[in-house]
């Protein structure tokens, strides 16, 4: 479950609610390389890319990833997204609106869930390594709960440039956010997709960034061909980084191919990451 929303998460921050002022394909094939700086709890540092192709069509978007059985359609009229797990032929709804604001909740509950199961492992261990253990589990686990209540910066303000020449075939401009004086995040957008969203609004499902510089993102107008986000939280330091490319020559066929669910596929009545989510909300009303 947790690989599942870890990639959930990376898809959905490229607009589910997104509006086109035409019926136009785009297709579109999504890099993404998140990476520490440095080593951590005596690890080395880590480095993981991810390949997505991307369909916009209307206002849906389906969302392939490579190397992975699961596909995603979000349909930005009925408000939710389909998750289709092709190697099991299923098939699931989640509503947008359990996915607001509960990331990190969930992310949390992930750690804990697998540090409880982990607990087992130090049982077979000599004193030394369960000590190793025990503290580089408690560090994790401190490190997390730092994330949520991680410093709010006094200051935040947005640079926006305009680029003269054009970017991937796209007229675009410049962002950059600075907090107390450093940049955190930077991004070239176009702004001649005819999309009307602020698709850097969903990068907060996946943000270290501190609430006052995520809001100043959702406010980004155009789609982002590339984004960088350096992440300095104690310990924590990432990068995360994202280039997007318009591709070429894709049959209308295939695109909506993608924005159907196979025939013959079961549809899953209640998936336990709906459950959770639902529990996970209704934990943040209380």
């Amino acid at each position: 479950m947790r690989l599942f929303l870890f990639f959930l998460s990376m898809v959905f921050m490229f607009g589910c609610t997104y509006k086109q002022e035409e019926v136009k394909i785009v297709p579109l094939k999504i890099e993404q390389e998140f990476r520490s700086v440095q080593q951590r709890f005596g690890e080395e540092p880590y480095s993981v890319k991810v390949e997505q192709i991307v369909f916009l069509l209307g206002k849906k978007m389906a969302v392939r990833t490579k190397g992975f059985d699961l596909r995603y359609i979000f349909d930005g009229e009925k408000e939710e997204v389909i998750v289709i797990n092709e190697k099991e032929k299923q098939f699931f709804h989640i509503p947008f609106s359990l996915l607001s604001n509960n990331y990190y909740r969930l992310l949390l509950e992930g750690v804990r869930e697998r540090l409880d199961q982990q607990k087992g492992i130090a049982a077979g261990m000599d004193e030394e390594e369960r000590k190793r253990f025990e503290q580089r589990s408690s560090d994790c686990w401190k490190e997390m709960e730092a994330l949520l209540k991680r410093p709010e910066p006094e200051s935040v303000k947005t640079e926006v440039r305009e680029l003269g020449e054009l970017v991937t075939g796209h007229r675009a401009r410049e962002i950059k956010v600075i907090a107390d004086g450093k940049v955190v995040a930077e991004a070239v957008v176009a702004f001649d997709l005819k999309l009307t969203s602020k698709p850097l609004a969903f990068i907060i499902l996946i943000s270290y960034l501190p609430n006052k510089v995520r809001a100043e993102l959702a406010k980004v107008e155009g789609f982002p061909l590339r984004y960088k986000e350096s992440g300095n939280l104690g310990d924590l330091k990432t990068e995360n980084e994202t280039k997007v490319k318009e591709l070429k020559q894709v049959k209308d066929s295939e695109v909506l191919s993608e924005m159907e669910i196979p025939n013959g596929y079961t549809k899953v009545e209640k998936p336990e990451i709906v459950e959770s989510l639902q529990g996970l909300k209704e934990q943040t009303v209380k």
